[in-house]
């Protein structure tokens, strides 16, 4: 993976002090130009000849710098021991709506799909399973055993929590799943897979609370906007799953909810029923910051790049001064 970061000393603020640097240089050329020209006059040109490349000159000199700078700021690439696949907790919504029938072939089942996916395709990372729905039940700690998790993730189903509170609460899920990693001292990405049914309205303050700590919150949403209603099982017999009054429940991906959640946790917002849609966004956007984040942090091994930046600044440095500034 080119993946590149800077891992600047604890004296960088010093190189702020450039542009003023470059400034008070074409100043005092400037000055020493017009000296020249007061004091020659006319026979200027002819004693010391025309200016020449002025502006290429200036310009090197710009290049040159911003090069040198870059270099001193220590750009770096991971090296071949670097670990910077994020740690991964995955949040499992196992509430009786994720049964519904706007799946492939149910919402359940189409996330079970792409999560499997995702652990055969994802590795590096550590995960973690949580199941949730009017409370939430730790399935699994933070580990690198992508098989157990799978092996576990096949046990749940919707319904699989006794849950006393009822609904869904997707804000108790999201502080369960920061608390996972904050234990071991970590921090990662929470995957809330849901159909974004929130029967406790704090999602959005526990995504914000996540995010400053270092979690961030994607919401990965399943089902249509356009609803469906829920099978149930009695007796063998498979059925509507009705309300009080005897009507068949309607549930509803609720979009609106799930995206303002994701933004409060500085994540993304999926709604993408293909059974790679996991796997794309941990390579495409879990991984690359990971990657970023361990960089800057300089806890992983990484390998020096300020020669380049450094080598290219000098030899504009020796291309400046080989034009002339006077040519008769």
């Amino acid at each position: 993976m080119n993946v590149w970061a800077l891992q600047p000393p604890t004296w960088w603020p010093a190189l702020l002090l450039l542009p003023a640097f470059l400034v008070f240089g074409y100043r005092w050329a400037r000055r020493s130009y017009q000296q020249v020209r007061e004091e020659l006059g006319r026979r200027e040109h002819d004693l010391c000849g025309r200016r020449s490349f002025v502006r290429t000159r200036a310009t090197l000199a710009v290049l040159s710098v911003s090069a040198i700078a870059l270099a001193l700021l220590r750009p770096v690439q991971p090296g071949r021991e670097a670990q910077l696949a994020p740690d991964v907790v995955l949040c499992i919504d196992v509430s009786r709506s994720m049964a519904a029938g706007d799946g492939a072939p149910t919402r359940f089942a189409a996330m079970q799909q792409q999560v499997r996916n995702l652990l055969e395709s994802g590795i590096g990372s550590r995960y973690a399973l949580l199941a949730f729905a009017g409370d939430v039940q730790a399935v699994a700690p933070l580990t690198a055993d992508r098989e157990a998790i799978q092996w576990l993730l096949d046990e749940l189903a919707p319904g699989a929590i006794a849950s006393g509170a009822g609904g869904t609460n997707l804000g108790a899920a999201i502080e369960a799943a920061a608390e996972r990693l904050e234990r071991v001292g970590t921090q990662g990405e929470l995957l809330l897979l849901t159909d974004g049914e929130d029967f406790a309205g704090t999602a959005e303050l526990a995504a914000t609370v996540a995010a400053q700590n270092g979690h961030r919150v994607h919401c990965i949403g399943y089902g249509t906007t356009a609803g469906s209603k829920i099978v149930v099982e009695v007796d063998g017999e498979q059925s509507f799953l009705q309300d009080r009054a005897g009507q068949d429940v309607i549930t509803r991906l609720d979009v609106d909810s799930l995206a303002t959640v994701s933004a409060a946790g500085s994540g993304t917002f999926r709604h993408d029923q293909r059974p790679l849609a996991l796997v794309d966004l941990w390579r495409d956007t879990l991984v690359p910051f990971a990657a970023e984040r361990h960089l800057k942090a300089s806890d992983t091994d990484v390998v020096q790049r300020f020669t380049w930046p450094l080598l290219a600044g000098l030899l504009l440095m020796m291309l400046r001064m080989c034009l002339p500034e006077r040519r008769r």
